[in-house]
């Protein structure tokens, strides 16, 4: 349980970000084939 939870310290807005941008182009490529 306290991994889970300094996982969740680790998570910057950085790299929040970067999980939007990827979840972005996926959705993106998704639309693309489908």
């Amino acid at each position: 349980m306290s991994e889970r939870i300094s996982l969740m310290k680790r998570i910057t807005p950085g790299s929040l970000l970067f999980i939007l941008l990827c979840l972005t182009v996926l959705a993106y490529a998704t639309d693309l084939i489908g």
